[in-house]
């Protein structure tokens, strides 16, 4: 006969506030709300504890869980729509889901939202990362939007993905959208050709847009949305560009434009960069001369390395390089990353 192990309750609210918070420390943050559930004392606990810094993400897109917590900006948490749901009568008050219909995006959309409030609330911070479907209907855009404009005034990471893209989408969030983004993404995996669609005025720490085919590269980010943004890095698939589209950028940004730009690459057929300089002055460096650019971004860092290039000026001074070596993919002849690094001090 097995011997069941006596099993004993840890009456944690009688220990003191710091055993206490070193205990709460030690929960996962689903741990953490299911603690805080318990009583009004409970959530005031949590709120009180200074947690070590994470962020919080919030996944709209069908294939990501909802909640996400992310450590050093890697995922390491995350809450699915089910944990949620096991928790939906707390968030019950005066008849949350009272009113919802049967509609499957609609449902999700209240569970997230309400749950999200309750999360960053608790652990006092607002939303780092929110990840949207790039086929999102025009009601759950603007609602999204919307919930957004009322939280918080920033969001630091904004990512669009799914295998279709409604354009109309994009027109309606950048129309309504009142918070500031840090950083945009584009991971778009359609397999047709789109319209160009409006993202206003870029003013990022960095722009990443891609296309998930050489077939259909990208054309919703043109010559004229670089000239005019203010953006940090900018990082661009394949696309259309080609040598009279760089050579209005570059000139661009010798008049003045881009004036905070450290990184701009992109994916495009071999240019001639007899055609791609035309009326710049420049200076090209022998391919014996190899310099490395790097530049951090988020968690990560890029670097370059450039072997000669041709260096070319601001006019206030500052000194770029541009390149195009390296293949856009191993055995891919005939799309190369053309590289533009502004480089620190002018060196």
């Amino acid at each position: 006969m097995d011997i069941v192990p006596e099993t004993k309750t840890m009456p944690i609210l009688k220990l003191p506030a710091v055993p206490l918070s070193n205990v709460l420390r030690n929960f996962n943050q689903l741990e953490i709300v299911d603690f805080s559930l318990a009583s009004k004392k409970c959530q005031f606990i949590i709120k009180s504890i200074k947690f070590d810094k994470f962020h919080i993400g919030l996944g709209l897109q069908p294939k990501r869980d909802p909640i996400l917590f992310y450590w050093d900006y890697y995922l390491y948490f995350e809450f699915s729509i089910d944990d949620l749901k096991k928790r939906s009568k707390y968030m019950n008050k005066g008849g949350t889901w009272s009113q919802l219909s049967n509609d499957e995006n609609e449902m999700r959309f209240k569970y997230v939202t309400v749950w999200a409030d309750y999360v960053c609330d608790l652990f006092r911070r607002d939303i780092a990362f929110l990840y949207l479907n790039s086929n999102e209907s025009l009601q759950e855009i603007s609602a999204i939007t919307e919930w957004m404009n009322t939280r918080q005034t920033c969001l630091e990471y904004c990512e669009f993905s799914g295998d279709d893209t409604n354009c109309d989408t994009f027109d309606l969030f950048f129309e309504k959208m009142k918070f500031s983004i840090q950083n945009l993404c584009y991971d778009l995996r359609h397999t047709h050709e789109i319209r160009q669609f409006n993202c206003g005025i870029l003013d990022l720490n960095g722009l990443f847009a891609r296309s998930s085919t050489v077939n259909y590269p990208v054309n919703w980010i043109t010559e004229e949305d670089i000239i005019t943004s203010n953006c940090v890095t900018i990082v661009i698939g394949v696309c259309y560009f080609n040598e009279n589209n760089l050579n209005r950028v570059l000139k661009g940004w010798i008049d003045g434009n881009n004036p905070r730009m450290t990184i701009f690459t992109l994916a495009v057929k071999r240019l001639d960069f007899e055609m791609l300089l035309d009326g710049i002055e420049f200076e090209e460096k022998d391919e014996s001369l190899k310099r490395t650019f790097k530049s951090e971004y988020m968690a990560g860092k890029l670097m370059y390395e450039f072997e000669g290039g041709f260096d070319i000026r601001q006019k206030n001074g500052k000194l770029a390089t541009i390149q195009q070596k390296k293949p856009y993919k191993n055995g891919e002849e005939q799309i190369f990353w053309f590289v533009m690094a502004v480089w620190p001090n002018n060196a």
